[in-house]
């Protein structure tokens, strides 16, 4: 897990059986979020950092158990969200517009209302997605571990959002 910042405040995950804590930049704890503790995968631990946008601390919670992405505010921790992924994460959430994008291990796909929590688009790709999506030119590009890049438009505006996805197969 990488910490992020809003440059007031450092947050840093240390795992979804330790939590999720911010720190003043001179070092004050200021407030944690932690979650009951669930059986890991295999015990290799997490992966997923936090991402700070609009006054929220974003955080993919993995685990054998419940997975799940939660928002919270990012000045006192209170949990504004929590959506089930329904398959473990490893991937980091991505802000793009006003959308929160999640990718899970199982090749499902969410687009979320980043200010409200409301999915407002859902699709199962198959394969696995374990890289965090990449956002661009209004695009979303995320490649899952069957070797295939996929492509969808527009993230400007979670109205805007079109369900359909270009594919492109990696070539042996």
């Amino acid at each position: 897990e990488t910490p992020a910042t809003d440059g007031e405040r450092v947050y840093a995950s240390f795992g979804g059986n330790v939590g999720l804590f911010c720190y003043s930049l001179d070092g004050k704890l200021l407030w944690k979020k932690t979650w009951p503790a669930q059986p890991i995968y295999l015990d290799f631990g997490t992966a997923s950092s936090p991402v700070v946008h609009g006054g929220r601390v974003y955080q993919m919670h993995d685990n054998a158990a419940e997975s799940f992405l939660v928002a919270l505010d990012a000045k006192t921790g209170e949990q504004r969200w929590m959506i089930p992924t329904r398959s473990r994460v490893e991937s980091s959430p991505v802000i793009a517009g006003d959308l929160a994008i999640a990718a899970t291990t199982a090749g499902k796909l969410y687009l979320i209302d980043a200010a409200t929590g409301e999915v407002k688009y859902e699709n199962d790709f198959g394969g696995g997605f374990t890289a965090s999506p990449a956002v661009g030119d209004g695009k979303i590009v995320l490649g899952n571990t069957d070797g295939t890049l996929y492509y969808l438009g527009s993230t400007t505006k979670s109205e805007g959002l079109t369900t359909e996805a270009q594919r492109t197969q990696r070539s042996e």
